[in-house]
C-alpha cells in the first residue's frame, strides 16, 4: 500500500510518524503526495517504520523493482 493510504488507514497522524522517522510533518506530506522521492535507505527506513505495511517497492519501485526487495524474511512472510 502507498504511504498515503497507510496513514489514512492507521490511524497514524503525519505529524506522529514524522517524529517517528524524524522528518518534519511538511516532508511527510510531500512524500506521501509524491511530490518528494526518497533516497534507497530512507524508503527501507520508512518502510521498517510501518512494519513494513508499506514495502520499499511501494516507496521507490524505480529502485526497488520486486514487490519484496528490501523485505527481511520475517516481514516478507
Amino acid at each position: 500500500m502507498d504511504l498515503k493510504t497507510f496513514l489514512k488507514t492507521s490511524g497514524v497522524r503525519q505529524k506522529a510518524f514524522a517524529a517517528l522517522v524524524g522528518r518534519t510533518q511538511g516532508y511527510v506530506s510531500r512524500v506521501a503526495s509524491g511530490e518528494c522521492l526518497l533516497g534507497a535507505a530512507t524508503a527501507l527506513k520508512w518502510a521498517a517504520a510501518t512494519e513494513f505495511q508499506v514495502t520499499p517497492h511501494d516507496l521507490r519501485p524505480d529502485l526497488y523493482p520486486n514487490p519484496k526487495d528490501g523485505i527481511p524474511d520475517r516481514a516478507a512472510a
